[in-house]
């Protein structure tokens, strides 16, 4: 599945990281997106359009394992929520991990920096959004990184599916 970000999420959605490549290095990334207008655009009453009543932005393209891999070393030592699927190191994925938990570091595989992610969750792209709303922090997985931001995540909201998104978020799924 491949997930896209705006700016609403704009979630996973993105150029190459320069120089990630197999590098483990941690580094800034950018998402690049585009405007959505048209706000108060009306209803199509054949279901295939909503209504918008506000601006926004959103990925220009998916969220690259560059991108993916830099998010994960920088949240995923100790991968806490199951950022990282291992169907992301086979055939259709493009992101290794090596170490063991605790100092886990992912590397892309040569080729496929910049082929969109793959074996992403919902709750994945919700965390991604979470880091890149709080400014792409490093350190564990809680509410300072993934856990809080965009969204408000917890055992029984993820459970019952409630999980909405907050008020001033910054990227959404």
């Amino acid at each position: 599945m491949h997930v896209k970000l705006k700016q609403v999420f704009g979630v996973l959605a993105a150029t190459a990281v320069t120089g990630l490549g197999a590098s483990i290095a941690l580094a800034s990334i950018t998402i690049p997106t585009v405007p959505i207008g048209h706000p108060h655009n009306g209803f199509d009453s054949g279901g295939i359009r909503g209504n918008v009543d506000y601006r926004y932005s959103i990925g220009a393209t998916e969220v690259t394992n560059a991108k993916y891999a830099a998010f994960l070393n920088a949240v995923a030592a100790t991968d806490t929520n199951d950022l990282y699927n291992t169907g992301m190191a086979g055939i259709y994925g493009g992101i290794t991990r090596s170490g063991a938990a605790g100092s886990y570091s992912y590397a892309t595989i040569h080729g496929r920096e910049n082929h969109p992610v793959p074996f992403c969750s919902f709750w994945d792209a919700t965390r991604f959004a979470n880091w890149l709303h709080n400014g792409q922090p490093t350190g564990l997985q809680d509410n300072s990184t993934t856990e809080d931001g965009a969204y408000t995540l917890t055992p029984s909201g993820i459970a019952a599916n409630t999980v909405s998104r907050n008020t001033r978020w910054q990227w959404a799924v």
